[in-house]
């Protein structure tokens, strides 16, 4: 496979705020990015946007939402019954909304975050797609040395 992608995104901080966007577009982008994207000659395009409010200097609170668009033909030529590479399921979207809570105090960050996801995908032997909802908290802590 020949892996391509082009992104482009930005981050703007006017006093308190801070507002993070990215778009992007490829084929082949688990060859690139692994996890994030599912493996094959598929054309994909997503993005992200995310805003926080530091409302203390060690408090703030972020919204995000992500999106991924993987091209459903490309989908469901790679998971196609009697392809060698068959993975068995094609990703055909992805919806990600995330609201977080984090303390921030010199070198150490603890969060809180809860995380929605709405994914639709198709198993190889099936006519139709399905659609999955899911919700998650996780804790999370950093230390930086």
């Amino acid at each position: 496979l020949q892996s391509i992608g082009y992104d482009l995104g930005g981050q703007w901080k006017p006093g308190p705020w801070t507002f993070k966007g990215l778009v992007y577009t490829g084929k082949a982008l688990g060859e690139i990015f692994g996890a994030m994207s599912q493996f094959g000659n598929i054309a994909e395009s997503g993005g992200f946007v995310q805003a926080g409010y530091n409302f203390t200097p060690k408090w703030s609170i972020n919204g995000f939402f992500a999106a991924a668009r993987p091209n459903h033909d490309d989908v469901m030529a790679w998971t196609a019954p009697g392809t060698a590479t068959a993975p068995g399921v094609g990703l055909l979207r992805n919806n990600m909304s995330a609201l977080s809570l984090q303390y921030a105090s010199g070198n150490y960050e603890l969060g809180v975050e809860w995380i929605y996801d709405d994914v639709r995908y198709q198993l190889k032997n099936s006519a139709s797609s399905q659609t999955t909802q899911g919700n998650q908290v996780s804790f999370s802590g950093m230390y930086k040395f």
